[in-house]
């Protein structure tokens, strides 16, 4: 259910406007979207190499930028793909994993 559509249906249009309220309708229709059912969402899918590699990767850029061996819009390409990657590791999740059902680290006891 959209949000517009669920407004539209508790809502009460009228000249009144009542903040309040409104944000109650707000925190409803989140509140019903729940991720209860999407345990997938942020669940850790890389494995120890994986992430020490991509630390490795970003150092490396950040140490040539600071050097200035990287320059120009190659720099910023890879000074924001360096980021993503160190955030990625910090986590042990990697969106573009979920896709392709990619898992580099190993299961969870309890895990399907």
């Amino acid at each position: 259910m959209s949000l517009d559509v669920f407004v539209a249906n508790n809502l009460d249009f009228d000249e009144s406007y009542d903040p309040v309220s409104d944000s109650r309708v707000i925190f409803n229709f989140v509140k019903s979207c729940h991720l209860k059912n999407h345990s997938h969402i942020m669940k850790k899918n890389m494995g120890n190499f994986d992430r020490i590699v991509r630390v490795l990767i970003a150092v490396v850029v950040l140490v040539l930028y600071a050097a200035n061996y990287l320059t120009g819009t190659w720099a910023v390409v890879l000074l924001i793909l360096s980021i993503i990657f160190l955030l990625t590791s910090i986590l042990g999740f990697c969106p573009l994993y979920v896709p392709f059902k990619l898992r580099t680290c190993k299961k969870q006891p309890g895990e399907k």
